[in-house]
C-alpha cells in the first residue's frame, strides 16, 4: 500500500490521507476515490503536484509520486448553471429583432468566463517533471539522489532501472552482478 497526503484548499485547508493499492493507479481513479471521500464531483478538483497540474492518464508512477508525497487539490467553486439562450425568449415573440445591449462593456469578464477559459488551457504534460534538490538536475554532476544509487551517473538512461520498492536508480552495468537484460515484473 501507498500512502499519498492530499491538502484540500476550500474554506479551511485540511489534508486527507488515502491509501492507494499500488503506484500503477492511475490519477483519474485517485481522483475519483478523492472525489467520493469528501463527498464532491471529481471533475471539480485540481490535483496539483510539483508545479504542474495532474491529467487523468498518467500513474503515481509516471508522475513521480512516492509513498508519503503531498499533493495539492484546489476544489474549483461550483457555479450556477445557465439556462439555454432559447428558454429566456418567449415562444410568442415572432420577431427576428437583434438582442437588447449589454449593460456591461464587452471588455469585462465574468467569473464563469474566467473559470471556462483557464480550464480549457492545456499543460505542458501531465506530469511534473522531477526537480533533484542535491544537483539542481545539472547533468554534468554525478548524483546518487537522481541518479544511479551506485555509480552517481546520469547517462544511459535506456540501461537504467527504477527499483519499484525504494524508488532509486541503478544502471545495469553497476549492479552485482551486472545485468544483460531488463527483467520482466518487478525487482
Amino acid at each position: 500500500m501507498v500512502k499519498v497526503h492530499f491538502r484540500l484548499f476550500e474554506q479551511a485547508v485540511k489534508t486527507v490521507t488515502i491509501e492507494v493499492p499500488s503506484r500503477n493507479t492511475t490519477i483519474g481513479q485517485i481522483r475519483a476515490n478523492l472525489g467520493n471521500r469528501i463527498n464532491t464531483s471529481p471533475d471539480r478538483l485540481r490535483l496539483l503536484y510539483g508545479g504542474k497540474q495532474l491529467e487523468d492518464g498518467p500513474s503515481l508512477f509516471q508522475c513521480d509520486i512516492k509513498h508519503g508525497d503531498i499533493v495539492l487539490v484546489q476544489v474549483r467553486l461550483e457555479l450556477p448553471s445557465q439556462e439555454p439562450l432559447a428558454a429566456l425568449t418567449p415562444p410568442d415573440s415572432a420577431t427576428n429583432s437583434p438582442p437588447p445591449p449589454e449593460s456591461e462593456p464587452p471588455t469585462s469578464a465574468t467569473a464563469a468566463d474566467v473559470l471556462e477559459a483557464t480550464a480549457n488551457v492545456p499543460d505542458d504534460e501531465g506530469c511534473p517533471q522531477m526537480f533533484c534538490v542535491k544537483c539542481k538536475n545539472v547533468e554534468s554532476k554525478k548524483c546518487r539522489e537522481c541518479g544511479c544509487r551506485i555509480c552517481g551517473g546520469k547517462e544511459d538512461e535506456e540501461n537504467t532501472l527504477a527499483c519499484d520498492d525504494c524508488q532509486m536508480y541503478f544502471h545495469m552495468k553497476c549492479l552485482s552482478p551486472p545485468m544483460e537484460t531488463v527483467p520482466d515484473g518487478d525487482w
